[in-house]
Order: structure tokens, then C-alpha cells, then sequence
């Protein structure tokens, strides 16, 4: 009789992480609800969902390997729906075929905004932080990939182009605004778990972006404990108070006229195609 050797340790390792793929991304887009979205996902009793929420592997982590993505789900168990939120995937032409080579089956979710809404909110945002610019117009014109994230029919089919149709969810933010039961409820039919599932984030908005930039410079040194722990604090309450206020400031500060009347011809042409694509119509857009 022969003894046939059993599989290694790093064997076992990579076959208990392949058992735990994802099985679901939320790919964008930004400033459309993914952190609310992220927070009833997670309440979810039949949903993993990675720690952090932005996982970014297929954009800016893919040197990394799949053994350090697959990691970020080995706590996953039972779970019937696994994956993670990272609303930059959307508009990034690598991440498709990235996701693909990894993933073939998965259920994809996304939710767009009406555009120009959509870069002002990220400007406001990140108003004095990541982005030191004292009006929106040199904000746009210092970061053409605000503008770009917006093109939604152009991304929608470059992940078709890997992707069946079937496998993507596509909602409107307008849909969760009006009704955040039947948005989460769609989500959760889509990913394949129980739709009757009511979270406590029903009725209630989440900003998760209290300290952007320190946060997001401490997850990425691994300290994520320590982000909701000074979320907890008194610390926490202080940089709250301070953001609010510039985010008060900020939500003064009123889109010039001429810009949008330019941002509005900029995106006609790319909304006209998305309401092609997706066959109804994007009340109040260019």
C-alpha cells in the first residue's frame, strides 16, 4: 500500500481561504451611499463583510497577491454572503478583468449618484483635508477624476464587458433617498440572502467619514481598533465637532453657476447613454 502524502500547511491555509471567497462586491460608486450601505450589510446575520470596509485590493493593494486579499475573509465561517465595500472599484479600468481573474461568479452591487451632486458632495467632504482647495471650481480642475467617476455609463460597460448583466445590481441613489427599506431589501435578494431582514439602519443616515484622512492613514498601518476607539472617545467628539463645522461651511458653498451649466453639457452626453443602457429615466439630471 502506498501512503500518499497529505496536503502542506500552506496547502490547507489557501484551500480554507479559497472556501472563503467573496462571493459579493459593492464597487461603487463614491458618495452614493456606501457606508450606509456597508452598515446594514454587516448587520446582516448571513453576511461577512471584510474589516476595513474599503479593502481597495484590486486597485491599490493588487501587488499584495490574492493570499493577503483572501485573508481579509477568514473569519467569514458559515456566512452565505461574503464580500466587501470599496465604491472606487467602479470607475477604475483595471479592477474588472482584476475581479474576474479571481472571482468569475460574483454578485455585483452598485449605486449612482447624478454626477455633479456627487463631486460637490466628495468636495465637501474632504474639504480641508485630502482637498485644500478654497472652491469647488479649482477642485474639479485639480482633479479630473472627480468629473471622470461620474462617467457611469462608460464603467457600467467595462464590468459588462466581464461580467453578465445579471450578476450587477445597479440602484440609483435617488431609490435609497426615497426608500432605503426597498433599496437594502433588493441588495439583500441580490447577494442571495434573506430579503425579510430588517436593519436597525432603516430611517437613519451614516456618515462614516468622521476623520477621513487620519483614518484612513491608521486602517492602512492596520490599526483599525484604534480608529473605532478614537470614534468612541472624547477625542473622537472634538475632531466630530471640528469637521462639522467646516462640513457647515462647506455645505454653504453653492455650485457656481457657470460650472455647472458646464459640468451639465460635460456629462449629457454620458447620462443620455446610461439612461440607454439602463432603461428608465434619471430624474433631475443633465
Amino acid at each position: 500500500m502506498i501512503n500518499t502524502p497529505g496536503p502542506s500547511a500552506a496547502q490547507n491555509q489557501m484551500t480554507d481561504q479559497r472556501e472563503n471567497m467573496p462571493t459579493f462586491l459593492f464597487i461603487g460608486g463614491q458618495r452614493c451611499g456606501s457606508s450606509w450601505v456597508h452598515k446594514c450589510l454587516a448587520e446582516h446575520p448571513d453576511v461577512f463583510t471584510a474589516t476595513p470596509k474599503e479593502v481597495h485590493y484590486f486597485n491599490r493593494n493588487y501587488e499584495k497577491g490574492d493570499r493577503w486579499y483572501l485573508d481579509h475573509f477568514r473569519d467569514a465561517g458559515q456566512a452565505h454572503a461574503i464580500g466587501e465595500v470599496t465604491p472606487d472599484y467602479i470607475a477604475d479600468p483595471q479592477c474588472p478583468e482584476r475581479v474576474h481573474a479571481l472571482c468569475t461568479d460574483l454578485k455585483l452591487v452598485a449605486v449612482l449618484r447624478e454626477p455633479i451632486e456627487r463631486a460637490h458632495s466628495l468636495y465637501r467632504l474632504k474639504l480641508g483635508t485630502t482637498m485644500p482647495y478654497n472652491t469647488f471650481n479649482e477642485a474639479v480642475e485639480k482633479h479630473p477624476d472627480m468629473v471622470e467617476h461620474g462617467h457611469y455609463a462608460e464603467h457600467l460597460e467595462r464590468w459588462w464587458s466581464c461580467f453578465p448583466r445579471e450578476q450587477m445590481l445597479v440602484l440609483l441613489y435617488e431609490d435609497l433617498v426615497r426608500s432605503d427599506a426597498e433599496t437594502i431589501r433588493k441588495i439583500y435578494e441580490h447577494i442571495g440572502v434573506r430579503s425579510d431582514f430588517v436593519p436597525s439602519w432603516i430611517g437613519k443616515t451614516d456618515n462614516a467619514a468622521v476623520f477621513p484622512s487620519l483614518r484612513a492613514k491608521l486602517r492602512r498601518a492596520g490599526l483599525d481598533p484604534l480608529v473605532k476607539a478614537i470614534g468612541r472617545s472624547f477625542i473622537g467628539d472634538r475632531i466630530r465637532a471640528r469637521v462639522n463645522a467646516k462640513k457647515k461651511n462647506a455645505d454653504g458653498i453653492e455650485i457656481d453657476p457657470e460650472l455647472r451649466r458646464s459640468l451639465d453639457a460635460h456629462y449629457k452626453p454620458h447620462n443620455d447613454r446610461l439612461r440607454s443602457i439602463l432603461g428608465r429615466p434619471l430624474e433631475n439630471w443633465s
